[in-house]
């Protein structure tokens, strides 16, 4: 269960790295044009590797929390970076972008809680922790 439960973390990155490989103009585009990144080309494939390369450790198991603990810092950059809530004037859209940068918080909240405590092997019980 618990791996079960770091592939439905990683399952977003996952996603998100398999469509840059296969849209990449596409990814390409949104980067620079929503993320303001010029150089969105060059950086692109760093990107599909970090993703994929920490969501392996993740899932693995090796090197868990480094893995976590970069794909959290990662999350928390792009977050703020591309879904600026503050800057939209459309209600319409201010929805979506504010829902959009609290589930990279929530993302990160949860990448960051693995990146502590790990893949534990065991569950803990509750007289465990008196």
């Amino acid at each position: 269960m618990l791996w079960i439960a770091r592939l439905l973390i990683v399952s977003l990155y996952v996603f998100s790295a398999l469509e840059k490989v296969f849209d990449f103009e596409g990814a390409v585009n949104f980067a620079a044009g929503v993320g303001h990144i010029p150089v969105a080309k060059i950086l692109m494939p760093f990107a599909i590797i970090l993703e994929l390369g920490c969501s392996a450790l993740i899932l693995t198991n090796r090197y868990c929390r480094i893995g976590a603990a970069v794909l959290c810092t990662w999350t928390l950059i792009l977050g703020p970076w591309f879904h600026r809530f503050w800057e939209v004037q459309d209600p319409g859209q201010w929805q979506s972008m504010i829902d959009s940068f609290f589930h990279h918080l929530t993302m990160a909240g949860g990448l960051l809680y693995l990146a502590i405590v790990g893949a534990q092997s065991r569950v803990l019980r509750a007289t465990d922790e008196s």
